[in-house]
C-alpha cells in the first residue's frame, strides 16, 4: 500500500488573492561625517584599555570616558539614519516605468551614461514605499512617492556609500529568490516517516 500525501483544506485561489509583493528594508546614512570620528575613538579606546590606570598621563583619557564619547557618536549616527522599505515590482511594471521616465525626463540611456544613472536612480526611488526614522517613526513621503530627485540629492550630499545598502538590497530583491528558513519546530514533522537520532 502506498502512502498518499495528506490533502490540505487551503484554497489555492484564496492563497493567491492574499499574496503580497516582496519587500526589504535598507538604511541610509545621513551623518557619514561621524564615521571617521567613530574610527578614531575606537582606536583610542583600544589603546586606553592597554594602558594601566597608574601609567596614564594627565592628558590620557580613561577607557570609560572614551567609551562614553564613542557611545554618543554611535547614537548620533544611528539617530540620523533613515530606514526605507522597498517593494519589488513586476518586470512589466518596470518596463512601463522606464518608458514613462525616458519620455518625461527626456532621457536617452542608450547613448548617455548619465541618463542611464538618472533612470536607475528614479527606478530605485520608485520602489521606496515607506520611510522611517531609526527609532520607527514614519515620515510622510507625499503622493508623488520618494522620487529620484530626492535620492540624487542624498547621494550628492552624503556620497554613494550612504545609499549603498539601498542599492544592494534593491539588486538582491529584484534578482534573487528570497531565502526563508523553515521553523525549527513543526508539530507534524515528528510523525513523518524516518529515524531520529538521539
Amino acid at each position: 500500500m502506498t502512502d498518499q500525501p495528506a490533502l490540505t483544506d487551503l484554497d489555492l485561489d484564496a492563497w493567491i488573492d492574499g499574496a503580497k509583493n516582496i519587500t526589504q528594508v535598507a538604511k541610509i546614512v545621513q551623518r557619514g561625517d561621524l564615521l571617521s570620528k567613530r574610527t578614531r575613538l575606537k582606536e583610542e579606546l583600544e589603546l586606553a584599555r592597554k594602558i594601566p590606570a597608574d601609567d596614564r598621563g594627565i592628558d590620557d583619557r580613561s577607557p570609560e570616558v572614551v567609551r562614553a564619547e564613542l557611545d554618543k557618536v554611535e547614537r548620533d549616527i544611528y539617530d540620523s539614519m533613515l530606514v526605507v522599505t522597498i517593494q519589488d515590482r513586476t518586470e512589466d511594471y518596470r518596463k512601463r516605468l522606464r518608458k514613462r521616465l525616458i519620455e518625461e525626463l527626456g532621457l536617452d540611456p542608450s547613448k548617455n551614461a548619465d541618463h542611464l544613472d538618472t533612470l536607475s536612480m528614479h527606478i530605485v526611488a520608485d520602489s521606496i514605499i515607506k520611510v522611517e526614522t531609526a527609532d520607527g517613526r514614519e515620515m510622510p513621503i507625499g503622493p508623488g512617492g520618494f522620487g529620484g530627485d530626492r535620492l540624487a540629492r542624498i547621494q550628492e550630499r552624503c556620497g554613494n556609500a550612504a545609499t549603498i545598502e539601498l542599492w544592494t538590497r534593491y539588486r538582491e530583491m529584484t534578482s534573487t529568490s528570497p531565502t526563508v528558513h523553515a521553523p525549527l519546530s513543526r508539530g507534524s514533522s515528528s510523525n513523518r516517516g524516518g529515524a531520529t537520532s538521539r
